[in-house]
C-alpha cells in the first residue's frame, strides 16, 4: 500500500521585519512599514526604492501531534516567479537551514523537531531591489511528513 505524505501548509500570520527600518505589517493587501516615531509608510515602488538592508519573515508552529520519533519532517519552500531574490532560511534561535534560490524550490529536511518553533526566510535587499517584490514572496510553504 502506497501512503501519501501529510502536508501542513505554514500561511500567515507572519512578522516582517525590515532592518535597519524597524517593524512592518500587511493591512489590507499593503505592507507598512512602522517607523521609530509610530508613524507610517506605504509600501510602494517608490519607497522600495530606497530601501537597503535585510527584511526577515518569521512565523511561529508548533511540532506536529502524533509525530514518531523515527518520521521524516521536510520543510518545503518555494519562492514566487516574481522574487527576484534568494532566501537563506533558519529555523530557532541559531540553527541555519539553508539558501532558495530566486524564483526556485527547496526542501529541506528537519531532525529533532521540538514542540515549539520558529521560522525565518531572510532576503538581503539592496537599493530598487523590491520594486515588484510579492508579499509573500513564496508560493508553497509546508511541511511534509512521511507515513
Amino acid at each position: 500500500m502506497n501512503q501519501q505524505r501529510h502536508i501542513i501548509r505554514l500561511w500567515g500570520p507572519w512578522q516582517i521585519h525590515a532592518q535597519p527600518m524597524g517593524e512592518m505589517e500587511i493591512h489590507d493587501g499593503r505592507l507598512n512599514l512602522k517607523i521609530l516615531e509610530a508613524t507610517s509608510a506605504t509600501w510602494t515602488p517608490e519607497f522600495a526604492e530606497r530601501f537597503s538592508g535585510k527584511l526577515t519573515f518569521s512565523r511561529r508552529f508548533n511540532r506536529p501531534t502524533g509525530l514518531a520519533a523515527d518520521q521524516q519532517v521536510d520543510l518545503e519552500i518555494e519562492l514566487t516567479e516574481e522574487s527576484t531574490l534568494p532566501c537563506r532560511v533558519g529555523l530557532n534561535e541559531l540553527k541555519e537551514l539553508g539558501h532558495v534560490a530566486a524564483g526556485a524550490e527547496q526542501a529541506f529536511e528537519l531532525e529533532l523537531l521540538p514542540g515549539s518553533n520558529k521560522l525565518r526566510l531572510e532576503f538581503e535587499v539592496a537599493a530598487g531591489g523590491l520594486i515588484s517584490f510579492p508579499i509573500p514572496p513564496f508560493q508553497k510553504l509546508q511541511l511534509a511528513i512521511a507515513p
